[in-house]
């Protein structure tokens, strides 16, 4: 894995993983053991984002994959379970399969950066019209993102590491004579 080797069972939440490189796993390479990826985002890395080997069972939640040259990987026996609200850009998360899971769907993601210059973590923002925003109900949301910014915003939460605050302004209308 270029971002994450473990043969250990772990848990990743609020993390984002990309701009990686690896001969398996671009991201996350996961052999033999469980691992629990909750509001995460696995995005532009060079080789297979989720690759999961060894009997490996992992479970997705409210998980975002991206732009990796493949999404995910299953080999010797790996399970791959959705616990709901993930988001893959490609077909190949094939168990994404629960009522809020969409594949196949591009996410709309921004580059790699910091959102603000009070952002202590990069990220990849969901552009305006992102399927990944307000996906999730406010009874499956956890409290904040990686950056420490409030969850919800604007009555859903959003698919990945980052929740996305839309600011509406608003200009006055004025008429012409």
């Amino acid at each position: 894995g270029g971002g994450l080797w473990s043969s250990a069972p772990f848990s990743m939440i609020n993390s984002t993983v990309s701009a990686n490189r690896g001969n398996g796993g671009g991201g996350i390479s996961a052999q033999g053991q469980t691992a629990h990826l909750t509001y995460t985002t696995i995005a532009s890395n060079t080789g297979i984002g989720l690759f999961l080997s060894a009997s490996t069972a992992a479970q997705l939640r409210a998980t975002l994959l991206a732009g990796n040259n493949t999404n995910c990987a299953l080999f010797g026996g790996a399970t791959l379970t959705s616990n709901n609200d993930n988001l893959s850009s490609d077909a190949t998360c094939t168990t994404l399969t629960a009522s809020n899971d969409l594949t196949n769907t591009n996410p709309l993601l921004r580059p790699l950066a910091f959102a603000s210059p009070f952002d202590f973590t990069p990220t990849h923002l969901p552009m305006p019209h992102s399927p990944a925003l307000n996906r999730i109900p406010p009874a499956r949301c956890i409290s904040t993102d990686q950056r420490n910014v409030a969850r919800p915003q604007n009555g859903a939460c959003d698919v990945g590491a980052v929740e996305m605050a839309v600011w509406r302004s608003y200009a006055p209308i004025t008429r012409k004579p």
